[in-house]
Order: structure tokens, then sequence, then C-alpha cells
């Protein structure tokens, strides 16, 4: 019922022997949708339902070229929520102002083959003051 959809720019690309770092910035939106139909064969199905969440986002990768092994760290400062109701009860992801970081761990697949890669990873709120 929840997927979201990031819209990014890279700014910076630096490779360093194995290893490329990429810093990207941009914007993400949080939908929630009661009759989920997303695909990720078709990126723009995960944008269909209500946006609950926009943030402002900052992207870091650090990509192991050798292995295919990436790590991902990203920042969302929050600009604006919108509450929805689920199963009788009113909720509110976050609020404009606050943030969350997101991580995630995984690995590329071969150039041209589907998926483009695999990962895991969680999100956590932050105070203003430990971004």
């Amino acid at each position: 019922m929840f997927t979201f959809y990031t819209q990014a720019t890279t700014v910076s690309t630096i490779t360093n022997g194995s290893v490329r770092v990429v810093h990207r910035v941009g914007t993400t939106t949080i939908y929630f949708n009661p009759n989920p139909a997303g695909d990720f064969n078709n990126p723009s199905s995960l944008q269909q339902g209500t946006p609950i969440s926009v943030s402002n986002y900052s992207q870091q990768v650090v990509v192991d070229l050798a292995t295919g092994s990436f790590t991902t760290a990203h920042l969302n400062d929050i600009t604006a929520t919108t509450s929805f109701w689920l199963n009788g009860v009113q909720y509110q992801l976050g609020q404009v102002g606050r943030s969350f970081r997101t991580h995630y761990l995984g690995h590329v697949n071969s150039p041209g083959l589907l998926p483009s890669g695999w990962f895991g990873g969680y999100a956590v709120g932050v105070d203003k003051k430990d971004n």
C-alpha cells in the first residue's frame, strides 16, 4: 500500500581505483494506495495513489566496481505531508521540517539485465540537529 518514487540528478561522480562515489540530489515522494498496482518494470506505476510525504533528497552511493556491491546513504528533509486513513485510523507520516535517513546494501546486476540490482535496507528518523 506504500510506494515511493525518487527523482534525482547526479551532481558529482568520483572514481578512485575500483571504487566509485556518486552524489545525487532531488525529491522523494511517498504514496499511499489502498489498491496497489506497482510494477518495477513500469516505474511510473509506483507513483499511483495519494502523495503522503514529499522530501528534499540527498544520496551518496559507494560502488565496488570489481564486485558490483554497493552501499547508499540518503537524507530526506520533509517538505510536505498529508494525513491518510487506514483501517479507520488516521495517520501522518513525518512532519514538515523533520528528517529521516535510509541506508541500503546491495549488488548491481549486469547491464541490460532485469532487475538492475538487488538491495535491502532500513530507515530511521533523525532530529534536525543530527543532520
